[in-house]
C-alpha cells in the first residue's frame, strides 16, 4: 500500500478513539509515523495553516504541499478512497453520506 506522502493528520492526542484510528492509519502503511500528529506536538505554523475551530470537531488531514485542509469525514473518505479506490463512488453518494454525516456527529 501507497502512504499519502504529502499529508499530514492532526489529531486530539487526548482522544483515546482519535489515537486508536490514526494509529490504525500508521500501523498498517497509510500514513508514516512522521506525517501523524497530535495536537500537543504540532507545531504554531501547522496550527496557523488549519481551521481551528473547525478541527475541534472535525479532524484535519493538511497537505504540506498545497496547503490545503480536509476535515473530518472528507479527511477519511480521502484516505480510504486512495488506499481503496473501488470505496471512492460510494463516497459520492448521498444516502451514504448522510448516514456517515450522522454516525460522525455522534462520535465527535
Amino acid at each position: 500500500m501507497k502512504t499519502l506522502s504529502n499529508k499530514l493528520i492532526i489529531y486530539d492526542d487526548a482522544c483515546p478513539l482519535c489515537k486508536a484510528y490514526t494509529n490504525g492509519f500508521v500501523n498498517i502503511g497509510w500514513l508514516l509515523p512522521q506525517h501523524r500528529i497530535g495536537f500537543s506536538q504540532a507545531s504554531k505554523e501547522l496550527l496557523d495553516s488549519i481551521d481551528l475551530d473547525r478541527a475541534r470537531h472535525e479532524m484535519p488531514l493538511y497537505d504540506t504541499v498545497t496547503k490545503q485542509t480536509l476535515y473530518g469525514k472528507e479527511a477519511l473518505f480521502f484516505i480510504l478512497g486512495e488506499e481503496i479506490p473501488m470505496l471512492k463512488p460510494v463516497f459520492t453518494l448521498r444516502p451514504f453520506r448522510f448516514f456517515i454525516t450522522i454516525l460522525y456527529q455522534i462520535i465527535t
